[in-house]
């Protein structure tokens, strides 16, 4: 029979298919309202297994599922989503967490990238991303208006692709959602246009099921992302240099702003003494980005010829009735007055010379301190001959000294959270070794640094003040004072040399040279901290020649003598 035609028809809305319940019940949920539709829809439901309602909510069931998936597509999940979830819930998921939290906790710290490379540095799978600058785009397109600045939602400044990323894959926006974040224009042709790679379509409709305050989460995320891109745009026509996001920020958005306000600073050195109320306030609150400040001040005030701004601004500022003005002020920035801010305004205007000289200073200032910001410093507790001779003892005990190290400590200044010292596996042969030596080996140690910080002092005193800068003169006092009260008793200003030497164990007068050492490194004073170190080793080898020998060292001359 030969058919000319099919001619189609609007079937009966009662139609039944022969289904099983399960079917039947997903087939009325879902809207089939024909023969055809209902196979596709039965085929489609045999290949994707059922997340709705309590399996999308279940992380065990979710991944379950999922893994079938997997097993078919190789692409289903992300880079380490299914590492970590397997990890969860090997621990038994105690925070009864679901797929969407897997997937924004692993890839929480987009938000804190600044920068594409940034970014692939942290998530290699982002690593053939383009950067919105380096694609074609017609003139008028969406994309030609958000790179303009037109499109209010978007930033910029910041790279689109970055943007996107941020909140497509940090904070779990699907396609659709991006639609609406854009005010209803398609983003996906862009996303394809800048090969920003996107989840596996199961698996991004079982991570949007896997949130229960979906919609009102995305409500509340849309709301957040445009107040904060209003609030950017508010900030940088009020002449703020730098976005200052309110609320909380992470460690790396305050190293950011602290990053931008300092770009900022160089080129612009005398904006520095007319910060804005909210600069000032950010400064309050991240003292550690304060601290980084008022170095950098102290540094910029101390190069040559800076006494010769601060005379004239000194002179300026008293003339313009402020009497109470002191230099010590310029260290803080933070802290001058409005009044004050204006007026110096008005001296570096008239003062071009200041201003230039001041400029050089800054960015001197700004170069050595970022440097020192990532220095460490290895600490060296340890006589060299002490060093020798302990190694030697392991090579004749048959000791393994591959991982064996006095100086695996590092010290870093200026970010304390790093200093973590364990010298468990050191320690755990060096108390045989100094049991196993003929003499007193621990009282020579204690002996030996008692008289290199003795003999260290001696060369503090001896250092030249006008060659030294603000922050090193007080370290230095500091020092002095720390070995004076660590190794005298009854000492005071009028019994030097009369005071009597206090009697201290190894591990005390250990304690007092690493205090002393730590003060030098705090201001990098290089030059002492290895004049300390030669101390260290001299003291060893004198006290080593003389032997068990009792001995007293002159207070006065320092000299051994015997007892």
């Amino acid at each position: 029979m030969k058919i000319n035609s099919i001619t189609p028809q609007v079937l009966n809305q009662n139609y039944k298919v022969n289904l099983n319940s399960q079917q039947q019940s997903r087939t009325e949920q879902s809207g089939v309202s024909s023969p055809l539709q209902a196979v596709r829809a039965n085929q489609y439901m045999g290949y994707l297994p059922n997340f709705t309602g309590g399996y999308s909510l279940n992380l065990a069931q979710t991944i379950e599922n999922l893994d079938k998936l997997a097993a078919k597509h190789s692409d289903l999940y992300p880079k380490n989503v299914r590492e970590w979830a397997g990890m969860i819930l090997e621990e038994g998921n105690k925070g009864k967490e679901t797929l969407i939290g897997v997937h924004k906790r692993l890839y929480a710290s987009i938000k804190d990238c600044f920068s594409l490379e940034e970014l692939k540095a942290k998530f290699p799978e982002f690593k053939d991303v383009k950067s919105a600058k380096d694609v074609d785009y017609k003139e008028g397109s969406f994309l030609d208006d958000i790179q303009k600045g037109k499109v209010e939602f978007f930033n910029p400044e910041e790279d689109l692709s970055l943007q996107l990323i941020k909140l497509y894959w940090g904070e779990g926006f699907s396609l659709n959602d991006l639609r609406a974040y854009a005010g209803g224009h398609e983003l996906n042709h862009i996303m394809n246009k800048l090969n920003i790679p996107k989840v596996n379509k199961s698996y991004g409709q079982v991570l949007k099921l896997s949130d229960p305050k979906y919609n009102e989460r995305l409500t509340s995320q849309m709301k957040a992302k445009r107040l904060e891109t209003l609030d950017r745009k508010a900030q940088r026509e009020g002449g703020e240099p730098v976005y200052i996001k309110r609320g909380p920020l992470s460690a790396e958005h305050r190293q950011h702003i602290s990053e931008g306000l300092q770009k900022y600073y160089r080129e612009n050195p005398d904006r520095i003494f007319e910060m804005s109320e909210r600069q000032k306030q950010f400064y309050e609150d991240n003292p550690e980005q304060k601290e980084i400040l008022h170095r950098v001040m102290i540094r910029a005030w101390s190069i040559f010829g800076a006494d010769h701004i601060k005379k004239a601004l000194s002179k300026f500022m008293k003339g313009k009735g402020f009497k109470d003005f002191s230099t010590e002020e310029l260290n803080s920035p933070e802290r001058i007055s409005k009044e004050k801010s204006q007026a110096m305004k008005k001296f570096w205007a008239m003062n071009e010379w200041a201003k230039k000289s001041f400029s050089k200073n800054m960015e001197h200032a700004w170069k050595s301190i970022k440097k020192e910001q990532d220095m460490y410093y290895i600490v060296d507790l340890t006589p060299n001959l002490f060093k020798k001779r302990f190694f030697a003892w392991c090579e004749k005990n048959g000791i393994d000294t591959t991982n064996l190290s006095f100086d695996e400590f590092k010290y870093y200044p200026h970010k304390p959270e790093q200093n973590k010292l364990d010298s468990s596996l050191i320690n755990k042969y060096v108390p045989k070794f100094i049991d196993a030596q003929s003499g007193d080996e621990s009282q020579k140690m204690a002996n030996t640094y008692f008289l290199s910080l003795l003999r260290f002092r001696r060369t503090l005193d001896k250092l030249d003040p006008s060659k030294m800068n603000k922050d090193s003169l007080a370290a230095i006092e500091k020092a002095k004072a720390q070995i004076e009260l660590g190794l005298y008793e009854g000492l005071t200003p009028n019994t030097y040399g009369q005071a009597r030497f206090k009697k201290l164990g190894a591990l005390e007068a250990q304690f007092i040279y690493n205090r002393v050492l730590n003060m030098l490194m705090n201001v990098h004073e290089n030059k002492l901290i290895k004049n300390l170190n030669e101390e260290l080793n001299n003291a060893y080898v004198t006290l080593d020649k003389r032997g068990s020998a009792a001995m007293a060292i002159d207070p006065i001359t320092l000299k051994i003598h015997d007892v």
